[in-house]
This record gives C-alpha cells, structure tokens and sequence, in this order.
C-alpha cells in the first residue's frame, strides 16, 4: 500500500473515531486523532508544529511542538494583518498624492508637482486615471515644471533580510518603494502562432518605459520552460525572456517585477497625462509661489490592503502596511525595524517575548523569520477573546476553503468547505495553515499547523493539513 492509500486509510479512520467518540469522550477523543495524523510515517523525514484550541470553551485541544521555532512563510502575514487591525484601524487611508508649490493662472500650474508615496500597495493604473481626473478638474491643462517623485516616506533600502537573489525578478520578491502602481510589476504574455511558426512578446501595461527581448528557442523534445531576467541600460528596463518552448504550447504569462517602480510610476503618468491632454513642460528655474499643498489624492484602507494581502498572500502588500504600523510616529525614512516593532509590541501585548522569535520580515518571505505555533495561535485565541469586531476581520481576510484565495482550490468538499478560514504559508521546505475553524457542533477552533518538509513533499503536507481541518469540522 502505497503513501496516498495508507493516508486515506488513516484519515477515515481517524473521522470515523472522532465523531463516534465525540459525544463520549468530547475533546480527548480529536486529540486522540490528532495524534494519530502527526504521527504518520511521513513524519519520519518532516517536523510538524501543532497547536490547536476550542474557542468556545476557550480550553485547549491538542499540541505537538508547539513552542519549536519554526519557518512560517507566509503565517507571518497573519502578525502583519493582526498588527494593522490593532494599530491602524481598518479604515485607516494608505494615500498617494500630487502636491504643488505653485498655482493655476488659465489652465497652467506655475509651479512643480510632487507625488508623494504613502506605500499604497493597491495603487494601479485606474488610480492612476483618479489623479489624473481630479488635476483636469482643477482647471490643469499644462504644467509648466517638473514632475518630481517623492519617495521620503520610506529608506532606500529595496528589499529585506533573508530574501532570496533568485526570486528576482518574479512578483513574489517586488522591489519595495512608497511609490507604487500595478504591483511594481508587469505582466508578460508570450504567444505562439504555429501556422506562422512565431512569437508575439507583448506586455501589461503597454508602456515605453521597458523593452521586452524574445530570446526563445523551440524544442520538440522539451518542456516549456522559460527564465526572465532584467537590466536597467541606458535609462531604459529591459526584460528578457529566453529558454525552450514545446510547440504543443500556446500561451504563457508571467508577472516580472520592475527595477525602479518609482521611475516606472513616473513614466506611466506622463504618459497619461500626455493622453488625457495635460502638456508637461518641464521647464526649470521656477520660483516657488507657495509651500506644497495637495491638490489631488487617492487611497485604500487597511481593510482593503489586508484582504488582498491574506487572501492572494501577496508580499508587497505585507511588506508596505508593515512599514505603515509606524507612519504615525515616523513622517521619514521608515525602516522595515521600525514597522516590525510594533510586531514585537503585539506580541508583548498577548503575552508572548519577543526576544524568544526572529521576525525579518512583514511577508514570510525571509528564510529568517523564526516563530512558533504556539505564537500564532496565541495572536488567533487574543482576537477572538478581547477584539471581537478585529477578529471577524481578521478572520474574513483569510481565504476560505473551497472558496477563495490561496485554498480555492483546496478543501472542496467535506465538512471543511467553507467551514475553514486560514492563512496558507508556503516557501522551499516550509509548509503552514493557520486559522480559525467551525465546527459541526457549533464550537469554534483556532490552530496553527506549520511543517518543514522536503520540498518535494508539498502535496502530502497539505494533505495532512487539510485532513486536520476536516477533523475540526467535523466535531
């Protein structure tokens, strides 16, 4: 009997034994298969962090490791999110702005313009269209200066500890500025045309400010399989796209992250202002007329950028709120210590040290990030019993099994569809659930499951964890 066969096995089984066993022996019966699930011969060449509680009779469940430091991936979005509810507020604005030092005499702004990154990582290119409107509308037909960015907000640093060389230049690993649009990253289609035997590269958006090289060569005998890489020569990105297409193939996308997205910003605004008839003179020398005010502005909530940011596991939106949890205090230069401080102060605040934990990022993309089980669902148990309205947040942020987000596609059927809000968490050899779970009976659970595996073993990691939050649904 093969892995899959005797995991199904054990999984039935353990079903079988909760339910029957539940109205008789109540929680000592899940823990019981709980023990069982984590104790499968897969665990013989992988570690399982296990910590699981009943809300509703706010008693605990079952532990296995859970005060082992662990790699969380992307769990660690669920210390940013729960960080951003306490310490911003769901309605909290995330801004961008246009600020002038000049005024408007007959259609023309005597002055610079300045747009100024509030780290909004939501901003694209409708937004985009918003400014452009609200500068129309204020009687803007030409602006006689320059248009200059304002990046203060943040430092200069692009990206944090831990991250890996190789992941650029995928959108997983973006290039960190407050100055921000599409994701700091564009979408590159490639096309095969075989009666044509050709390629046709484009790019989204369609801007001048990158070229894109088709360095792609057909096999037959292949797999599709190509790499990305840029350059930034001669004030121009460009973006490679090389390796070996199988004809049988059609159509390939792949975001790539943009090496200056502030300059990217700045182009794409020009050109649309270009096309919205606002001529940009750029002209130098001019005097200021009065300090900058602002005279056009676009924004998302907390509430907004933290859905996106848990439910897509997007790492740029973790990595530009986790700056803001100190926008309040800091108007310059945040540092990604100075946004992870509050981080630590959350944790001092449910009970937790945080000199007992490595916290490198606001992502989970850093392989130096260092938590445990026991943390995660002390920050998931500390919602639900002392931030109620915070918690539901917190919770319909996560993706949904079966549902939505990153387990759409998991949890499909069974007592879990629907039943499962959780955080997913995955890099090289790391594998995490955690989240909240509703139970058949009406009890509420939260858990925390992180695993270090053989990157091979993906699949059979979330398996296992699948099943645990099919045993919690199911009691």
């Amino acid at each position: 009997m093969n892995f899959i066969s005797r995991f199904i096995l054990v999984v039935v089984c353990s079903l079988v034994l909760s339910v029957s066993s539940f109205a008789q022996k109540g929680e000592p019966g899940i823990g019981k298969t709980l023990d069982s699930l984590v104790s499968l011969p897969f665990f013989d060449s992988a570690i399982v962090s296990l910590d699981v509680h009943n809300l509703t009779s706010n008693s605990p469940v079952f532990s296995k490791n859970n005060k082992l430091p662990m790699r969380s991936a992307s769990n660690m979005k669920i210390l940013t999110a729960a960080a951003a509810w306490h310490y911003l507020g769901s309605e909290r604005q995330i801004t961008t702005k246009i600020l002038s030092d000049g005024n408007v005499v007959n259609g023309s702004l005597r002055g610079n313009i300045y747009i100024k990154g509030g780290g909004d990582p939501l901003f694209e290119l409708n937004d985009l269209d918003s400014l452009i409107t609200q500068l129309k509308n204020a009687g803007i037909r030409t602006i006689n200066g320059k248009v200059l960015p304002d990046v203060s907000l943040f430092d200069t640093v692009r990206w944090v500890n831990g991250w890996m060389w190789d992941d650029d230049p995928y959108s997983d690993a973006p290039y960190i500025t407050p100055l921000s649009i599409n994701r700091n990253a564009v979408e590159i289609e490639v096309r095969y045309d075989k009666d044509a035997n050709s390629f046709d590269v484009s790019a989204n958006p369609n801007t001048k400010f990158f070229k894109v090289i088709n360095q792609i060569r057909i096999d037959t005998s292949s797999s599709t399989n190509l790499l990305y890489t840029h350059q930034w020569l001669g004030g121009r990105e460009r973006i490679f796209v090389k390796g070996v297409w199988n004809p049988s193939d059609t159509t390939s996308r792949e975001d790539i992250s943009i090496l200056r997205p502030e300059e990217f910003f700045l182009f794409i605004f020009k050109e649309k202002c270009h096309d919205a008839g606002i001529h940009i003179r750029n002209r130098t020398g001019l005097k200021n007329l009065i300090h900058p005010v602002c005279i056009a502005q676009q924004w998302h909530t907390v509430a907004e950028i933290v859905k996106v940011m848990n439910k897509t596991s997007n790492n740029l939106c973790a990595e530009l709120l986790s700056r803001n949890l100190s926008s309040a205090a800091i108007t310059e230069g945040i540092t990604a210590e100075n946004g992870l401080a509050y981080i630590d102060s959350l944790m001092r605040l449910t009970g937790f040290n945080p000199k007992n934990y490595r916290i490198a990022d606001g992502s989970g993309a850093s392989h130096y990030n260092v938590v445990t089980a026991e943390l995660l669902n002390g920050i998931l148990k500390y919602f639900y019993k002392n931030e109620r309205r915070n918690c539901a947040l917190l919770k319909n942020s996560f993706p949904q099994a079966g549902v939505d987000g990153t387990l759409r596609n998991r949890m499909t059927t069974g007592k879990a569809y629907k039943h499962i809000f959780a955080k997913t968490g995955t890099i090289s050899g790391v594998s995490a659930l955690s989240g909240y779970a509703a139970g058949q009976s009406g009890n509420e659970y939260s858990f925390s499951i992180l695993m270090q595996i053989n990157p091979r073993d993906l699949n059979r990691a979330r398996q296992i964890q699948d099943a645990i939050c099919e045993l919690l649904a199911s009691n």
